[in-house]
């Protein structure tokens, strides 16, 4: 299991902080993302968060190929 989208080019990786931080890699294409949370408190009922982090890889992804 990977907290990478499935939707990133090999090579990309991730950086997770625990306040809920990220900082992706995308070299194909010469890119680097954070994503800020600073989360203090748990995560709220249902809440997601491996499904979250692939969601924003894939959309970094998705955005920054049609720069």
């Amino acid at each position: 299991m990977t907290e990478l989208g499935d939707k990133l080019p090999i090579g990309s990786y991730q950086s997770l902080g625990i306040t809920g931080c990220a900082c992706l890699v995308i070299p194909e294409l010469n890119v680097v993302a954070a994503r800020m949370y600073n989360q203090t408190k748990p995560n709220p009922a249902g809440y997601d968060y491996l499904a979250d982090i692939k969601t924003f890889g894939n959309m970094v992804y998705h955005y920054a190929r049609h720069l």
